[in-house]
This record gives C-alpha cells, structure tokens and sequence, in this order.
C-alpha cells in the first residue's frame, strides 16, 4: 500500500521491550524514542524524524493522544495529524479527532488518497 509506519515516542525503554514482546515491532519501519534520541517531541525530535525519513513533511501523519506533542507541535512542521482523543479531552472543530482504530485507518486512507 506504500504506507511505512514508524513510532515516535517520548517513551522509556520499558515500552520498547513491550513492543518488542508483542513483535510489533516487525510492522514498524525506523522507530524514534526520545530515550535513545536525547531529543522530546518538544525539542527536537520530529526535525531527526523528517530528516531521517526523507520524506517531506506534508507526506507524513502523525496519529496520537496528546494535543500538544502529538498535534500542535507536528503540525507546525507541515505533517498531517490525527488525534485520539478516547476521553473527549479536547473538544475543538480545529482538531481532526477519532477514538476508535477502524475510523483512524479510513481517514489514514482517505488522506492518502487525497496526495494522489
């Protein structure tokens, strides 16, 4: 489908032994922890994120659950996001929000299609 999917993440390492039990970490492409990094969502790490992918930043999305480090600051380097926002958290016509994985797959799709 041309989608390589990476996670970026201000995680610890405990969560990538987990990902790593689980062997989800055979659908992922390159992976970004700030833990291994020494850069935040915050400060610097979506920069190492686009120059690694070399890929331009209108082609990437990002999908995750804080509205801050996972939209707001992705946004204002040009990548797509997608919140999910299960606890309603961040009501705003502003934010494209989902909560549930079937309807962050279709917009995933739809957005891909629009590049087209």
């Amino acid at each position: 489908n041309g989608l390589t999917l990476s996670i970026v993440s201000d995680c610890g390492s405990d969560i990538v032994r987990k990902v790593q039990y689980l062997g989800l970490d055979n659908y992922f492409g390159d992976n970004f922890y700030s833990f291994q990094l020494g850069k935040r969502k915050d400060n610097g790490l979506y920069k190492i994120v686009i120059d690694k992918v070399s890929v331009r930043p209108h082609k990437l999305i990002m999908v995750g659950n804080d509205l801050e480090r996972d939209y707001m600051i992705p946004q204002s380097f040009g990548i797509s996001c997608i919140l999910v926002d299960r606890e309603r958290k961040y009501l705003s016509e502003l934010v494209r929000q989902k909560d549930n994985l079937r309807d962050i797959i279709q917009s995933i799709i739809n957005e891909q299609n629009e590049r087209k």
